[in-house]
C-alpha cells in the first residue's frame, strides 16, 4: 500500500478568528513519526528574512472553520502559483495570500513591506490527480486586486527548459513548515525557514515512489532536510545567472515513520518547466517561462 502525505496544513480555528491567527509555532503532536534527535530535523534550515525570497508567498484559503496553510509563488502581479491539493474544497471570500513576510509574529496588515491580497479564483490543472493520486500538483490563484513590486515583492522565474539547471545538484527550499520533532511533537516555525537540499535522480525516487514521472516531477532531500506538512505549493529553485530558478513546486512525501528521512524517502515536487504553456495560458498570456541557459 502507497503511504504519502500531501504537504498541507489544515488546522481547525474559531469561527470569530481574524483573518490571521497564530497558526504556526504551535505544537502538533503525533505518535506515527520515527523518533530521531532534534538536530536531524530542522526540515526548513535556516531562517530567512524579508526580502530574501521575494517571490515567495504565503497562502491562506479559507474553509468555513479552517484554514489551509500553504506556500507559493507570484507569477504575475495577480496570479499566484500554488499546489492543486490545497485547493480540494471550495474556499471563502476571507482567504487570502501575503508577500514580504518574514514572521507570524507581527501582524501582515501593519508590519512594513507586508503586502495581503484576496484570492478571488483558483484553477486546478485538467489532469490534477490523473493517472495518478497528485499527479498534476498544480493550481493558480487570482487575485483581488495586484501585488506592487517592490524589493520584498518580486515575480518568480521559471525555465522553458531546466536541464542545465538540475546538474547543479543543490536546490533551495522554503516555508513555514515544521523545523523539529521532539517528545513525538512536530513543531511548526513562527518564521520563514530555508535549506539547501541535493535533488535526487529518478531512478533512485522511482525505488520509493513508483509512479514517479520523471517529465512533470523532481525527486529532493537529504536526512532531516527538506519540505514538510504545511510547505505545500512553495518554491524549489536554484540560481543561475544572477536569478532565482523555480524548478518545483512542494507536493508531497512520505507519512509516519519515514517523514524525516528524506534522502531514502524523498519529497515530490512538480516540475514547473513542464507546465510553461498551462501556465501562460490560465494567465492569459501575462505569465511566460524565461531562458535560464
Amino acid at each position: 500500500m502507497r503511504l504519502f502525505v500531501a504537504f498541507f496544513g489544515l488546522l481547525a480555528v474559531a469561527l470569530a478568528a481574524p483573518p490571521l491567527p497564530g497558526l504556526l509555532g504551535r505544537p502538533i503532536k503525533t505518535d506515527k513519526i520515527k523518533m530521531l534527535p532534534p538536530d536531524e530535523l530542522v526540515f526548513g534550515g535556516e531562517r530567512a528574512y524579508q526580502g530574501y525570497f521575494p517571490f515567495y508567498v504565503s497562502v491562506r484559503l479559507h474553509y468555513g472553520n479552517k484554514i489551509g496553510s500553504c506556500g507559493g509563488s507570484l507569477l504575475t502581479p495577480r496570479h499566484v502559483l500554488t499546489a492543486a491539493h490545497c485547493n480540494r474544497n471550495p474556499f471563502t471570500q476571507d482567504s487570502i495570500v501575503i508577500m514580504g513576510l518574514d514572521t507570524r509574529k507581527e501582524d501582515p496588515y501593519t508590519t512594513h513591506g507586508v503586502q495581503v491580497r484576496h484570492v478571488v479564483s483558483a484553477v486546478n490543472h485538467k489532469d490534477f490527480n490523473k493517472p495518478h493520486t497528485l499527479s498534476n500538483d498544480l493550481s493558480i490563484l487570482t487575485l483581488d486586486k495586484p501585488f506592487n513590486l517592490t524589493n520584498y515583492v518580486q515575480l518568480t522565474n521559471i525555465p522553458i527548459d531546466d536541464s542545465e539547471l538540475q546538474k547543479q545538484y543543490w536546490a533551495t527550499v522554503c516555508g513555514f513548515g515544521p523545523y523539529k520533532l521532539e517528545n513525538k511533537t512536530l513543531y511548526y516555525s513562527d518564521n520563514l525557514l530555508y535549506a539547501y537540499i541535493p535533488l535526487i535522480d529518478s531512478e533512485k525516487c522511482e525505488k520509493r515512489w513508483s509512479d514517479l514521472d520523471e517529465h512533470t516531477q523532481i525527486c529532493a532531500g537529504m536526512n532531516g532536510t527538506g519540505s514538510g506538512p504545511g510547505d505545500s505549493g512553495g518554491p524549489l529553485f536554484m540560481p543561475r545567472g544572477g536569478k532565482d530558478w523555480q524548478i518545483g513546486v512542494v507536493s508531497y512525501g512520505s507519512s509516519g515513520l519515514v517523514m524525516a528521512d528524506q534522502a531514502d524517502h524523498p519529497g515530490v515536487y512538480v516540475r514547473a518547466s513542464s507546465y510553461c504553456p498551462w501556465l501562460t495560458e490560465k494567465t492569459n498570456g501575462e505569465f511566460q517561462c524565461g531562458n535560464a541557459n
